[in-house]
């Protein structure tokens, strides 16, 4: 494998592939240590090899986090998303408090089928986006991250609202 950096937003990535995964440019090679491509030597006499013994271990608060993210607009994706999918939650106990007005209630129906599907997106592109940053080495962006997270509620929330108005209904209709 080849690390590579990229020229316009400074990301770094091993694998083969020419291109940043960020903004598309080409990336360049670059110099790894001869300690990190170094092979595992076998004595020739057969015998195995002792491993050196630790000088020392660090000290607990010299873990080194990992850079932020470039900023970049896939990580505004999930936020606009589950902000999307929210809108469908609004919509959902609207169109059913206005039964009686049967075009206002399909239209927000529609509406309701319209934005529905983006709170499980927000919730998978924040997933895939986090994936995406730890498999490049970065620290996600907080918008990205709490967009994944307002993507799990509502989807949550979409199931629970759409469950307790069936249960409605279905005693509305049981009364009629």
């Amino acid at each position: 494998m080849v690390v590579r950096k990229c020229r316009q937003c400074d990301a770094v990535w091993r694998s083969d592939l020419s291109q940043c995964a960020f903004c598309g440019q080409e990336g360049e090679s670059q110099d790894v240590a001869a300690t990190a491509l170094a092979v595992l030597d076998r004595p020739s006499n057969g015998t195995p090899k002792k491993d050196p013994e630790p000088a020392a271990t660090k000290p607990p608060g010299s873990f080194v986090a990992p850079p932020p993210a470039p900023r970049l607009p896939s990580a505004n994706v999930p936020p606009l998303f589950g902000l999307l999918g929210l809108a469908a939650a609004a919509l959902l106990p609207a169109a059913f408090l206005t039964a009686a007005d049967r075009v206002a209630a399909i239209l927000l129906f529609l509406g309701v089928a319209l934005f529905a599907p983006f709170g499980p997106l927000a919730w998978w592109a924040g997933w895939r986006y986090q994936v995406r940053c730890a498999e490049l080495g970065f620290q996600p962006s907080a918008a990205a991250r709490a967009g994944g997270l307002l993507g799990v509620a509502v989807t949550l929330l979409l199931s629970v609202e759409g469950s307790a108005l069936a249960f409605l209904r279905a005693l509305r209709h049981l009364q009629e």
